[in-house]
């Protein structure tokens, strides 16, 4: 939570034109500390095609313990989390079509620039990227996303350009906070990390 406080301060002397979360609390939570610090306030809306790849049966569990079966002859991108979840591939194919639906409402050669705060998750936000680049005929990037980070995309005339990866300058002054889920005063009731990562109200 604090990381997102110190994000929405960093951000605040860019005025959005709108901001897109995904419905899950943890970009949700970050999107809303943004906003709230945004002189004039902008559309803020959430969209489910943002939520985190699907993991189906490793929902809940340690990365480190639990690793993807390999299936043969099936692409590693295309290999879905076992249980229901979803593969690489899928999160992509949301991503492509949250785009294409986003350039279709906001024009790439609007007078002023349009400004679009995207608060999504790590694993989806490497599909989106590559969804992005694939739209503009350019080579994939695949950018890492810690926590809270801030990219920043242009498009100018057609042309896709790459302004900041991964910035976060914003949380130098952070220190890290004792007590774990459930204990802090912005808990919001939540017990456990799984709460944390679910939908909003």
């Amino acid at each position: 939570m604090r990381q997102a406080e110190l994000a929405g301060k960093a951000l605040k002397n860019r005025q959005f034109s709108a901001i897109i979360s995904s419905p899950l609390q943890r970009a949700y939570l970050t999107a809303e500390a943004i906003y709230n610090e945004q002189a004039v306030k902008p559309p803020f809306t959430t969209d489910e095609r943002l939520m985190e790849v699907h993991m189906g049966a490793f929902e809940d569990k340690n990365w480190n313990t639990h690793k993807m079966p390999k299936v043969d002859g099936v692409p590693y991108r295309e290999q879905r989390f076992p249980g229901g979840g979803e593969s690489r591939h899928d999160a992509y194919l949301r991503a492509l079509a949250f785009l294409t639906d986003l350039f279709a409402k906001y024009s790439v050669m609007s007078v002023p620039p349009i400004h679009i705060l995207i608060v999504a998750h790590g694993m989806f936000l490497r599909e989106m990227s590559n969804a992005l680049h694939n739209l503009n005929r350019l080579p994939w990037n695949d950018i890492r996303w810690h926590n809270t980070a801030v990219t920043t995309f242009q498009i100018t005339k057609g042309r896709l350009e790459l302004i900041e990866q991964n910035n976060t300058s914003h949380l130098k002054s952070l220190q890290r906070q004792r007590g774990g889920i459930g204990s802090s005063s912005h808990d919001r009731h939540q017990q456990t990390l799984g709460q944390y990562f679910g939908k909003t109200a």
